[in-house]
């Protein structure tokens, strides 16, 4: 989920962004992930005179499509600038060896658009003078089931391990209050009552609680606390006022600087980790059991944090006395810490590898090399060669193959097993890019021709392709060959 393509980290659920930021990466696209489907326009999106461009491909796990989002401007891309209304924008359906993607939705007029894939269906989070419209379509038939306009304005999106509940911040209300949506019933959402000024939360990794950190920004005090909504019936069964676990502290703030609070959770459930600033203002973590509500602390430790795969390690990094950046290994069970200098990094952002014992660094400011450290031996990579002038911000893990695929000026190949990081070449340009695990195949799009490309990366050729052809031409073609395209608003006027 993530906010912008093109940054490698932002505060979703407070709706804060920062140009460059250090801390665990946010620049993986995972299959099932809500995604944000604007794009920018890439200096040869040329369509016969037209600016087209797609933007984030979502996908989901044991899917055989994949979705894209087509934006259409009348004028040269050089002359496209944040301000300009798309004349054009449709999401797209793409499934491989389909030569033609199905253009699914009309979402014209609108931004911010954004998919999520809960359990109900597809979830279409559109904004529209300011406030969003809320779309739930059947993925199958492609049907409207639901449609509801909200006065919110969502950024940003949390959803729960089994799909069920959607967290979203509210960016029209002061210090972005947190809504829960629950598609299966209704698409009214529900305000967490807390009490506070400003609210950042995060699901569990593996049951449907919700961890949060509410800030009352005048007395410095935090509170910590778990709501447990496992199998409720519906949001109104949430004891939101006896929450699991709840925990007052003082003399904590947010940390609003590069590194900032996000809350980390590890992937067993075994902790989560709040990143704030002291008193003092200086950086720390507090370590909670998300069972009991027990605190430690981690100080001179800055987020967001990230975890090695079985729980057992806290990945964390400070500046030492010559403002170097060091990377820190937390053990999870007693806290103890050890050091480990960034070389030739400035600005460092890191992803934890999700199948071994390896951190990847890359320079938050971009054009540096990668770095690779080894958990176990405690050794570092430096991956000579390209360096990656967009950072961490577009890459996929290929589970059951130890390996990162990613995209930044080029596509490349991250081997974990030799330590290579291999630039692929292909015939296209790609900006963005998913996984599609149950074919295994990434997706691709292409900066200077309207498409979605299948790449097989056994063979390291192209699967297939499936073109956004022009809507204009394809009026009148069978039912077969494609579908009609569907405006939100005609439908929605339609209920």
């Amino acid at each position: 989920m993530r906010p912008t393509p093109f940054l490698s980290c932002t505060l979703v659920l407070s709706a804060l962004t920062a140009l460059a930021c250090t801390g665990a990466t946010l620049g993986e696209n995972e299959p099932g992930a809500d995604v944000y489907m604007e794009g920018s326009p890439g200096y040869d999106a040329e369509e016969d005179g037209r600016c087209v461009y797609t933007g984030s491909i979502a996908t989901d796990e044991g899917s055989t499509r994949a979705w894209a989002m087509v934006t259409e401007h009348a004028e040269d891309c050089w002359d496209v600038d944040s301000d300009d209304v798309a004349e054009s924008k449709l999401i797209y359906a793409a499934t491989p060896g389909v030569a033609l993607a199905e253009p699914m939705l009309d979402v014209g007029g609108y931004e911010d658009v954004r998919l999520l894939q809960p359990s109900a269906g597809l979830l279409v989070m559109a904004e529209e003078g300011g406030a969003d419209n809320l779309f739930l379509l059947d993925p199958e038939a492609l049907e409207l089931v639901d449609h509801q306009p909200v006065s919110a304005r969502y950024h940003g999106t949390r959803l729960s391990p089994s799909r069920r509940w959607v967290a979203v911040a509210d960016n029209n209300e002061l210090f972005y209050p947190i809504h829960i949506l629950d598609p299966e019933t209704s698409l009214e959402p529900t305000v967490i009552p807390h009490g506070g000024d400003w609210l950042e939360g995060m699901w569990l990794s593996q049951s449907d609680r919700f961890a949060a950190v509410i800030f009352n920004l005048e007395l410095a005090t935090v509170r910590l606390v778990v709501w447990d909504m496992e199998g409720l019936d519906s949001l109104a069964d949430c004891e939101w006022e006896a929450p699991l676990v709840s925990r007052t502290l003082t003399g904590f703030s947010p940390d609003w600087s590069f590194s900032f609070t996000w809350i980390g959770v590890a992937p067993d459930d075994g902790a989560v980790v709040f990143p704030m600033k002291d008193a003092e203002g200086e950086h720390i973590l507090l370590v909670m059991d998300p069972d009991s509500g027990a605190l430690r602390e981690v100080r001179d430790a800055a987020g967001p944090v990230g975890f090695t795969p079985d729980g057992g390690t806290i990945v964390s990094y400070r500046y030492d006395d010559d403002d170097d950046p060091v990377l820190l290994l937390i053990d999870a069970a007693t806290l103890a810490v050890t050091e480990w200098p960034i070389p030739m990094v400035d600005g460092p952002s890191y992803f934890v590898t999700r199948e071994g014992g390896a951190v990847v660094i890359a320079s938050s400011y971009g054009g540096d090399s990668l770095i690779v450290y080894d958990i176990e031996t405690g050794g570092y990579t430096h991956l000579g060669g390209p360096g990656l002038s967009l950072d961490l911000n577009e890459f996929v893990s290929r589970m059951g193959h130890d390996e990162l695929w990613l995209v930044s000026d080029g596509l490349f190949r991250l081997d974990f097993t030799e330590l290579v990081l291999e630039p692929i070449g292909t015939d296209f340009f790609p900006r963005h890019i998913n996984h599609l695990p149950e074919q295994d195949l990434l997706v691709l799009d292409d900066e200077v021709d309207p498409r979605l490309i299948f790449y097989d990366p056994d063979s390291r050729d192209v699967h297939s392709e499936a073109r956004f052809d022009a809507p204009a031409e394809r009026v009148g073609e069978s039912p077969e060959q494609i579908r009609e395209i569907v405006s939100l608003r005609e439908l929605a006027a339609a209920r």
